[in-house]
């Protein structure tokens, strides 16, 4: 039997050693200001929001949770959230930790705040510094418990690889020993799934619709999705939420098919995650769900947010065209909100474009406006593609839509997001 040396413990490294130095906008910062540092630069995973009084604090805006929510909604689509101020979707209540504090103490900070998969604030005489990753102190924690064992010893399995996504720590002393919880669950008795009809420009027949995510409120209202993509972006469970709502939707589409028959919906639009995109098994997980549901691969398009980085995209390359070839369509949402997209739609496996709502509002009359929507409209009729114009709320743009030639609308005009039995009474 090899002989197992063990170091002694190292000391807890210190929160001023694992932090990560961050940018701090004003509150009134527009959030196309976020996007653009994030795509040029930005590494931190937060930025510090500054406090709009002296006697308050500092909040956090996560990169993960300003991508889910800015991929979120239906018809104000990028836009709208470019002209949002960071303030809108801060975090004022972020748990903090010091500069001086042990990695321990923030583990414990996360754990007794509940915010396992928020970034913490990191403060040094009252005044934030920077900002602090859960995954970097389950790194930290790790290494900690893991034996330091010689060479010739295999090591433990580090407790990260163990799944001890949530975590349960005592007094924080040296060398405790962290013990695994229950793995994040899906919120789904709060969550619920509205649809959005999308109709043929010329007759307003139903084609399509589209699968938006809202949650309970506690008077039963149904209100925005924001909080719940956030947390889940938070928690790497972004693809575990989007497979609920497919399945949601797919069930849904079979009810119409069974009520409506040729009258129901053609398809149904699901959108992923920017996060989604970077899971290995995308392309399996989302042909079990269909597979589980018995839902034709043919009824369902999958929306690509533009808010999702060129990199994301090509590398969700080959799970993308798999889908593709077992039937499922693939839609690329908000374009033109950026223009980094048009050129790269060469490259992606697409079956739908769809317009932003900006673009749409001001293409009667910028003429900007309305040559990009022409260029897609070139692209498309290369490509045998449908188009979509997106946000569509008064009439002179749904005549704008209709003289461009787009064939498709979606918008508070034609219809705004309602249950799957309105859906039903809709159509008939």
């Amino acid at each position: 039997m090899p002989l197992v040396t063990t170091a002694p413990p190292a000391a807890p490294p210190r929160v001023g050693d694992l932090m990560e130095p961050t940018v701090v906008l004003d509150p009134d910062t527009p959030c196309s200001a976020l996007e653009q540092g994030w795509h040029t630069g930005w590494t931190a995973s937060s930025v510090l929001v500054r406090a709009r009084h002296p006697d308050t604090r500092h909040g956090l805006v996560s990169r993960e949770s300003f991508v889910a929510a800015t991929a979120a909604g239906p018809g104000p689509g990028h836009g709208t959230w470019s002209r949002l101020p960071v303030g809108r979707l801060t975090r004022w209540d972020a748990p903090c930790v010091d500069v001086d504090d042990s990695v321990t103490v923030a583990a414990r900070v996360l754990t007794s705040a509940g915010a396992y998969y928020a970034d913490l604030l990191v403060t040094q005489g009252g005044h934030p510094v920077g900002v602090l990753a859960p995954r970097v102190v389950m790194a930290a924690l790790a290494a900690l418990v893991e034996p330091r064992t010689t060479p010739s010893t295999p090591s433990t399995p580090s407790i990260l690889d163990r799944g001890a996504a949530r975590t349960s720590v005592g007094s924080g002393t040296r060398g405790e020993v962290l013990r695994p919880r229950h793995p994040y669950l899906l919120p789904t008795a709060t969550l619920a799934v509205v649809y959005q009809p999308i109709v043929a420009a010329g007759s307003g027949r139903l084609e399509s619709v589209e699968a938006l995510l809202r949650t309970r409120q506690a008077d039963d209202e149904l209100g925005a999705p924001g909080p719940a993509l956030a947390e889940a972006a938070e928690a790497g469970a972004a693809l575990e939420l989007d497979l609920w709502v497919l399945g949601e939707a797919c069930r849904a589409w079979a009810r119409w098919h069974a009520v409506l028959g040729p009258r129901a919906p053609r398809t149904v639009h699901v959108n992923l995650a920017p996060t989604s995109l970077a899971a290995p098994d995308l392309e399996s997980r989302v042909l079990a769900v269909l597979d589980a549901v018995r839902a034709p691969a043919s009824a369902v398009r999958l929306e690509l947010s533009e808010c999702a980085s060129l990199d994301d995209l090509h590398r969700a390359g080959p799970a993308l065209h798999g889908l593709r070839a077992a039937g499922v369509q693939i839609a690329l949402d908000d374009l033109g909100a950026t223009l980094s997209t048009l050129r790269h739609m060469s490259r992606l496996p697409l079956d739908v474009l769809k317009i932003d709502r900006s673009i749409v509002i001001g293409m009667a009359e910028d003429v900007v406006d309305a040559h990009i929507v022409q260029a897609v409209l070139r692209v498309a009729r290369e490509r045998g593609l449908e188009v979509v114009a997106e946000g569509v709320e008064e009439q002179s743009q749904l005549d704008a839509v209709r003289r461009s030639g787009v064939g498709y609308v979606q918008g508070y005009l034609l219809a705004r997001p309602m249950s799957a039995d309105a859906i039903t009474r809709f159509v008939g």
